[in-house]
């Protein structure tokens, strides 16, 4: 799939080069053990960092996959993904559920390319309600509420306030609709990052752990 203006236009098999495309279904139908429909729904909006579509079998069932992007494949962020999803989704139901190889594993891997296929939940578009913004923060307190509960701690952690600060440094050089606004997300992201430091010194927890602009949620 390319973006073409505002509009998406289906490119072949999914984002695949060369001969890619016509041993890809086959591959893998053949590690999940389920029969796809050669069509693809794509989705509505596109990411080209983690590249993504809706599949269905041959009983109509979908499915989201999704193609790893490069930078996410190390370990043992890649695994951890995986297992933070894996077991809050048994907890909560707005969290889809990896869907298991035949052997076992979290990812299929296709010659050069790892995707990740889970249950596929219907959603809706962000519009900017108040009442959206509540919901999308009500959410994400339970997953937080529960991954402190449910997750083990990793030994090889990392302190979340130095990538917070560094993170900072990387939103201050984006574009806002004006300048207030900037100065205004800088510095309540600055005062919380203090405040959460100060009330949580020592203790340790999960996090998403991809500091980047693009990821940040106002």
């Amino acid at each position: 799939m390319v973006k073409v203006g505002n509009t998406l236009e289906k490119v072949d098999w999914l984002f695949l080069d060369g001969s890619d495309r016509k041993t890809f279904l086959p591959i893998l139908e053949e590690q999940y053990g389920i029969k796809f429909r050669w069509r693809v729904n794509p989705t509505s909006a596109i990411s080209f960092t983690s590249m993504k579509c809706i599949i269905s079998d041959v009983n109509g069932r979908k499915y989201f996959l999704k193609r790893k992007p490069q930078y996410s494949l190390t370990e043992p962020q890649k695994t951890r993904s995986a297992l933070m999803q894996f077991t809050l989704a048994k907890y909560l139901t707005y969290i889809p559920k990896i869907i298991l190889t035949k052997n076992g594993s979290f990812y299929a891997q296709i010659s050069k390319n790892c995707f990740l296929l889970t249950q596929y939940i219907k959603g809706g578009f962000f519009t900017g309600q108040i009442k959206e913004s509540l919901s999308c923060a009500y959410g994400l307190g339970k997953i937080h509420k529960i991954a402190s509960r449910v997750l083990l701690p990793q030994k090889d952690y990392i302190d979340s306030t130095k990538e917070t600060l560094r993170f900072i440094k990387m939103v201050e050089g984006l574009e806002f609709p004006n300048k207030d606004l900037q100065s205004f997300v800088l510095s309540e992201m600055q005062k919380l990052t203090m405040k959460y430091k100060a009330t949580n010194y020592g203790r340790k927890g999960w996090l998403h752990g991809d500091f980047t602009p693009y990821n940040m949620v106002f």
